[in-house]
């Protein structure tokens, strides 16, 4: 079984968060108790940030869907972009 060698870098995760879900999370900071929201960027990245997130159904394709409802005979499906 091969092992994996264990090194001091650290790797990094880059993962774009919208604004308002940052706004959502520092509104949680302090709910229950006293707290503090720190956000690891700087604020010309923030700002660089989209405002809100694509909705699901933007970002997903459904043409899977749309063959098993015409497969299983419901309706007609129709998809418009």
């Amino acid at each position: 079984m091969a092992r994996k060698a264990l090194t001091t870098e650290t790797q990094t995760t880059h993962l774009s968060h919208p604004q308002a879900s940052a706004a959502q999370r520092a509104g949680r900071a302090g709910r229950v108790r006293p707290g503090h929201c720190f956000r690891l960027c700087t604020e010309e990245a923030f700002v660089q940030l989209e405002q809100a997130a694509t909705p699901e159904m933007q970002r997903s394709s459904l043409a899977g869907l749309v063959l098993q409802l015409k497969a299983l005979g419901i309706g007609e499906a129709m998809v418009t972009y």
